[in-house]
């Protein structure tokens, strides 16, 4: 157990106490009364002084899980209140960390779970479901599974939805149970929440395990910054990975996951009322599916407007920490503030001061959040991943054709079916979700309602306009094929000229440092002289920061 085995105290050199024993005996509640207060400043200067070491309290703590553990029992780690042992045992000592998931345990679980359920087996649930609709499609056409005449179609064939639901069975299924094996940290995994000195421990070498990362997920909600440990474990990955694009946190705003489910939901109901509806009503999907998605977008940027507006004005002075929630008392007893050494201490000592921290996360943190999710708060990408029923959809059509003889038919499906995946949808999602931003403020419960059903009006006449287009492809062009491959390149041009960045603005610069100078020629300022732990104030209170200001700190993730 590493120890530190002097402090400098004033002009005088002590024998320091180790860490690991100084942090346990103030958390457990012992009284610090007023003639023992500067011992006990000592002892949190002490504590202070090994975080800001960025080392391992011994090499057991260093631990990690896979992925499909953290998140298997449908997230069970992440809800509820599960057996502690039992997770724990789901994790191990390891020497690197893949992923360091840092959160907030007062934001809502289950949007955090769909959240990393998404990012995590997404991709594979829509190749695993793919394949599936796949193999249904060659099923059908050969005549092994079954399908039923509909005598309301304007054609004479057998009809078929296996493609559809196959895909949502297995995709389903894959992404609820698909095995990952990247090792992440998740703190109620990974630290004995049941043996207080292994606690502890933990608690000390929280630096050491950011810097042993190679990666760190910020599941964002607007509770983030609210509290103090996550505003620290954002700090310290910072601080301990330097300022590289590469190195920077990533951010997702928890309500992306539901806002892609959400997505996925509502194309594949409206490709199963298109296929299974005893009439031709291309429209009536969208009524259908689309209600519950208008209120998730709308969620979805209200999250994120506040999310940009707390980064632009990020400040340490509300941060919160369940020490201070409870008046630091507990069990009749004086309990220890983590903000004076989380604060004052580590973030003071990393940054020069808690203003260049500040800047840090108003500027890069904010930049490398916009980076990220693109030019659109809610990316293409996501939009083409969560419209993949439309491909299921349209392979039950051209096995429906190609069961009728009509070839050619066939082909011009297949070629539109693509069209309407890669392009067609995820550009009208990408347009309705702009009516979504400014319909996205909340009022009393009916006015809610109406603005879910006024952004649900906008799909009809969206839709119409693409099909009219379609049909007059069609009808204009005597051959289907080269009718599709017409309304294929018009699309493809469509999306390359609205998603171009000299359309829709200079990209963005790569962010920088607060310290690099954003022009060339410009001197970068000189850094703030870093505090001495040692000479901090010994008065009881809170400890000051630069120029003496009051600091406090809140991180909530």
């Amino acid at each position: 157990m590493a120890a530190v085995k002097q402090l400098s105290v004033g002009n005088q050199s002590i024998e320091s106490k180790n860490p690991v024993d100084l942090y346990r005996s103030l958390s457990k509640n012992q009284v610090m009364e007023r003639k023992r207060h500067a011992t006990a400043s000592m002892d949190m200067r002490t504590i202070a002084k090994f975080l800001c070491q960025m080392k391992v309290t011994k090499p057991e703590v260093l631990r990690a899980t896979p992925e499909y553990r953290a998140l298997q029992g449908c997230g069970r780690a992440l809800r509820g209140n599960p057996d502690p042992m039992r997770l724990f045992a789901l994790s191990q000592e390891v020497d690197v960390i893949d992923e360091f998931w840092s959160h907030s345990w007062h934001g809502e679980s289950w949007k955090k779970i769909l959240l990393l359920l998404v990012l995590k087996n997404g991709k594979a649930a829509m190749a695993v479901g793919t394949l599936g609709a796949s193999l249904a499609m060659f099923l059908f056409m050969a005549g092994i599974l079954p399908g039923k005449y509909n005598a309301g179609r304007d054609y004479d064939a057998l009809n078929s939805c296996w493609c559809v639901w196959t895909g949502i069975l297995l995709s389903s299924v894959t992404l609820a149970f698909w095995k990952t094996r990247k090792m992440v940290f998740l703190d109620r995994v990974c630290v004995n929440q049941v043996d207080e000195d292994e606690k502890c421990e933990a608690i000390l070498s929280i630096g050491a395990l950011l810097k042993s990362s190679q990666a760190m997920l910020v599941l964002w909600d607007t509770t983030y910054v609210e509290r103090l440990w996550c505003v620290f474990e954002l700090a310290a990955y910072i601080k301990s990975h330097g300022d590289g694009e590469n190195r920077q946190p990533t951010i997702r705003p928890t309500l992306l996951g539901p806002c892609t489910c959400s997505v996925a939901v509502s194309t594949a109901v409206f490709m199963l009322v298109a296929l299974m509806a005893p009439f031709d009503d291309p429209l009536l999907g969208v009524r259908v599916g689309f209600f519950a998605a208008a209120a998730l977008f709308r969620g979805f940027y209200r999250a994120i407007e506040t999310t940009k507006e707390q980064m632009r004005n990020f400040s340490v002075q509300g941060a919160k920490c369940a020490c201070c929630d409870l008046g630091h008392t507990g069990e009749g007893a004086l309990m220890l503030c983590d903000r004076r050494i989380v604060l004052s201490s580590c973030i003071d000592q990393w940054y020069g001061s808690i203003d260049v921290f500040e800047e840090s996360v108003q500027s890069v943190v904010r930049e490398e959040l916009a980076r990220q999710l693109g030019q659109d708060a809610f990316p293409y990408l996501w939009f083409v991943t969560a419209s993949v029923p439309v491909v299921w959809g349209m392979m039950d059509i051209v096995a429906i054709r190609v069961l009728a003889g009509a070839r050619e038919a066939a082909i011009h499906y297949a070629i539109v079916g693509l069209v309407w995946w890669l392009c067609v949808f995820p550009s009208l999602f990408a347009a309705w979700s702009k009516l979504a931003f400014l319909l996205r403020h909340r009022g009393r419960r009916g006015y809610d309602i109406l603005m879910n059903f006024l952004c649900c009006l906008a799909w009809p006449p969206l839709l119409a306009l693409v099909y009219a287009f379609q049909y007059a492809c069609t009808r204009l062009l005597d051959d289907e094929v080269y009718a599709a491959l017409v309304f294929a390149t018009t699309w493809t041009v469509v999306v390359l000229v609205t998603r171009s960045p000299c359309l829709r603005g200079r990209a963005r610069k790569p962010p920088t440092a607060p310290n690099e100078s954003a022009l060339p020629d410009e001197p970068a300022p000189e850094p703030a002289p870093e505090p001495n732990i040692d000479e901090k104030d010994e008065q009881e209170g809170p400890w000051r920061g630069t120029g003496g200001h009051q600091v406090y700190v809140h991180v909530s993730v």
